[in-house]
C-alpha cells in the first residue's frame, strides 16, 4: 500500500502487490512471485521485510500451506508492531484487504478472538500515517460491504462515528477521506443499526459539510450517493436529512449548472427526488430548484449535452 503524499495522492490504485496475491492463489512458484512483487514496487526493503512477505504468503515451518485464518493472524500481528517498518504494516493491510475480500473471511475475521482481533485494524484508523488510516478504512469497509454479520459487529464497536469523523477531516488527504466515506456507506446501509448509529453520530451534517463546492468532486458525489439511498431507505432517514437542512445544498448542486460535471448535477437530482419521498410529497423549495434547473435543461441548444441531461430530467419530474 502506497505512502501518501497530500496532493500527489488524489487517485488512488490498488496495490500491485494486491494484484500479484490475487495471481498467487494460481501459481506455484510462490518464491519467484514474492521477488516480482518487490520488483514491481521498486522498493528498497530488508532482508527481514522480505522474509516477511514469504512467509505471510508461503507455508508453514513444517512444511504445510497456511490457512487463510493464519495468514489473517499474521497480517494482524504485523500491523500491530510500532516497530515494524511502515512499509511492513502496509503489506499487512494489503493481505488483509485481499482476505477480507471473502465473505467468509471477513466474517471470520469480524468475530475472531470474541471479536477483539481487529484491535490492530481499529488503532490504524488513528494513526498518523494516512496510508494506514486509509487501509484499515478500506477493510473494514470490505468486511461490512453487503455482509450483515461484520456490519453488525463493526457497528457495535462503534466503527461508524469513527470513521465518519475521518470522512469530515478536511485537512486529511482525500483519498483517505474518500475510503473512510465508502466504510460509512458500507456500515450504515441496509442496516437499523447502522442508520441509527449514523444518524446518532450527526451523519447527515457531514453529508452536508461534504456537499460544498470547495470540496473534491469525488468525495461530494458518493457523499450524494450515500444520501439518496439513505433518504430512501425509511421515512425516519428521510425526515432526519431534512432536519439537516440538506435540501439547499442539494439544490445549489442542482441549479449550478456548468459549475459542477453531469454525474454530480445527476447524483444531486436523484438525492432530491429522494427527499423528495415521492410524487405530491415536495415542499416548496424542492419543486423551485426542480423547476429551475428543468428550465436551464429545456433551454440547453447543443443536442448532444441535452442529451446528457436527460436522465437527470426525467428524475426531476417528481413534482409534477
Amino acid at each position: 500500500m502506497p505512502e501518501l503524499d497530500g496532493e500527489a495522492s488524489q487517485t488512488f490504485e490498488t496495490p500491485s502487490l494486491d494484484q500479484l496475491l490475487r495471481i498467487s492463489i494460481e501459481l506455484s512458484d510462490k518464491e519467484k512471485l514474492h521477488e516480482e512483487a518487490l520488483v514491481d514496487r521498486k522498493l528498497e526493503m530488508s532482508d527481514e521485510d522480505k522474509e516477511f512477505l514469504r512467509k505471510a504468503m508461503g507455508t508453514r515451518d513444517d512444511g504445510t500451506l497456511k490457512s487463510d485464518g493464519d495468514r489473517i493472524r499474521e497480517a494482524l500481528a504485523g500491523l500491530a508492531q510500532p516497530a515494524a517498518t511502515l512499509e511492513r504494516r502496509e503489506y499487512a493491510l494489503d493481505l488483509l484487504l485481499f482476505l477480507a475480500e471473502d465473505v467468509d473471511n471477513a466474517c471470520d475475521l469480524a468475530k475472531m478472538d470474541g471479536g477483539e482481533a481487529i484491535a490492530p485494524l481499529l488503532a490504524a484508523l488513528d494513526d498518523e500515517a494516512p496510508s494506514l488510516r486509509m487501509g484499515a478504512a478500506w477493510i473494514l469497509g470490505t468486511m461490512a460491504q453487503n455482509n450483515p454479520p461484520p456490519q453488525k459487529a463493526l457497528v457495535a464497536k462503534g466503527v461508524l462515528p469513527k470513521v465518519l469523523a475521518m470522512a469530515d477531516d478536511a485537512a486529511a488527504p482525500v483519498v483517505v477521506r474518500q475510503r473512510a466515506l465508502l466504510c460509512v456507506s458500507s456500515l450504515a446501509r441496509d442496516g437499523s443499526a447502522g442508520e441509527a448509529a449514523f444518524a446518532d453520530a450527526s451523519g447527515f451534517g457531514v453529508l452536508g459539510r461534504l456537499l460544498g463546492a470547495d470540496v473534491d468532486g469525488g468525495l461530494r458525489t458518493r457523499a450524494l450517493f450515500l444520501l439518496r439511498h439513505l433518504a430512501v431507505s425509511s421515512e425516519a432517514m428521510r425526515a432526519a436529512a431534512l432536519a439537516a437542512a440538506l435540501v439547499a445544498p442539494c439544490s445549489e448542486l442542482v441549479r449550478t449548472a456548468g459549475a459542477f460535471d453531469c454525474d454530480a448535477r445527476e447524483k444531486a437530482a436523484q438525492a432530491l427526488a429522494a427527499l423528495a419521498g415521492g410524487v405530491g410529497g415536495a415542499d416548496a423549495d424542492l419543486v423551485a430548484a426542480a423547476n429551475e434547473r428543468l428550465r436551464q435543461i429545456a433551454a440547453i441548444t447543443d443536442q448532444d449535452e441535452r442529451e446528457d441531461c436527460e436522465e437527470e430530467a426525467r428524475t426531476l419530474q417528481f413534482n409534477i
